[in-house]
Parts: structure tokens; sequence; C-alpha cells
């Protein structure tokens, strides 16, 4: 996720694409070890979104303890981590700006699919899982 827009206002703040929810959804779909790459030119909205990953996003959650579903594999940005630097990355530092960013690993921690189905358009399908990789089909859901 690079360069998320950062809405500014805190009144807009529910409208940031890294939500607890958005989490909540790449966790039910990202299997254990997958990767995600959150960087922003922004050090509160970094801030913002390590505390979301964290799962440290309200005070209830935060003191009730639990594995999270995305652990910190360190800062990095993708330039660094792939080798595919964004335009805004390249932008951002040609006008002596920081880039902040981190890699995250999914963990095995379980998470509850009690949320929306993904519809898959190209198969006109509703998708509870995403197929594994020795699976030749999908998970249909009825």
């Amino acid at each position: 996720m690079l360069h998320p827009d950062p809405w500014w206002k805190k009144r807009h703040h529910k409208r940031r694409l890294l939500t607890a929810q958005f989490v909540k959804q790449l966790a039910s779909v990202v299997r254990p070890g997958g990767e995600l790459l959150v960087q922003t030119d922004v050090k509160e909205l970094m801030d913002s979104m390590q505390a979301v990953l964290s799962g440290a996003h309200t005070a209830e959650e935060a003191a009730r303890p639990s594995q999270p579903w995305w652990v910190s594999a360190g800062a990095t940005t993708a330039g660094e981590h792939c080798g595919a630097t964004s335009s805004r990355e390249a932008y951002v530092r040609s006008e002596g700006g920081s880039v902040y960013g981190e890699l995250y690993i999914r963990t095995d921690a379980a998470c509850a699919l009690d949320m929306p189905r993904l519809y898959c358009a190209a198969s006109h399908l509703w998708l509870q899982e995403l197929p594994d990789r020795d699976s030749p089909g999908l998970a249909r859901v009825q």
C-alpha cells in the first residue's frame, strides 16, 4: 500500500484506507507468510498505520492480549524492498523529503471470516478465501 491519501482532518480519518476492518479483511485472505508493505511520506499517517496494523487501534483491543495478524519485518520502502520505486517516492526524494515505510508479514493467527465475502469479477464468483496454490479450483460460496 504505497502513499494512501492521508485524509488530514480528524473528522475524515474514517475515510483512510488502512482501518481495523480493512486489516481484518486482509488477514482473512492473505496466507501466513504473505507480505504487506505500507509506505507514505507523512510521518503522522505512518504512525497511524503502524498502530492499526499492530492491533492497538482501540484501548479495549490494546488491553486484550492476542496474537496479531501482522508483525513488522522492519522499516523499508518499495525501492529498497523490491527495487521498484513508486513515482511518489521518487518525487518526494527528489524534493529532499523523507519516505517512511514498513514491511509486515502475515502471522498464522486465526482470523474469523465473519466479514463480507469477496466478489471475483473475472470469474463472477463469490469467494470466501483465496484458492490454495496446490488447489486447481476456487473456494465457492453457495
